[in-house]
């Protein structure tokens, strides 16, 4: 998810904030020692990743179809789901046998990067949108893109 609020400056520039909230669904708990794990030995993984950003956005005319660009600095991570092959395959519930370990590996805190997309206005309120947003993630680095669908309201 990525809720953004802005204000346009004019009819083609937007200043806006924006979050990200990144859900991460299949990574396995993994054996460790009950100080740092828990009673049952096992460590649960990151399931989620939060990162806010700042951006502007130049949008390209004022008809129903405005094609735009934006720029984007922030911080926070972006996570990214791995599998470790070289461990023995031991994780997951107490009892599961020969499941492959998969975690979650932060990429960050420092994020900045180009977006680009389509608004398509309905209404002179009401806008569906297209986007795709990179982001640059250092001094944990990372390159990731994001392909976002939504709608877009203006007050």
């Amino acid at each position: 998810m990525a809720p953004e609020a802005g204000y346009f400056l004019n009819p083609t520039l937007m200043l806006s904030v924006q979050l990200r909230y990144q859900y991460i669904t299949g990574p396995t708990p993994e054996p460790g020692n009950t100080a740092d794990c828990g009673p049952d030995g096992l460590c649960t993984p990151a399931k989620y990743a939060l990162a806010g950003f700042v951006k502007a956005t130049k949008f390209f005319g004022e008809e129903k179809l405005r094609p735009y660009v934006a720029g984007a600095i922030g911080g926070g991570y972006i996570r990214h789901v791995t599998e470790f092959k070289s461990l023995p395959a031991m994780c997951g519930a107490v009892g599961a046998a020969n499941k492959l370990c998969v975690d979650t590996v932060a990429a960050g805190p420092v994020l900045l990067g180009p977006a680009a997309g389509i608004l398509y206005a309905l209404t002179p309120g009401f806008a569906l949108s297209l986007a795709a947003n990179s982001y640059l993630g250092f001094p944990t680095f990372t390159f990731h893109v994001d392909f976002n669908a939504g709608v877009a309201a203006a007050f």
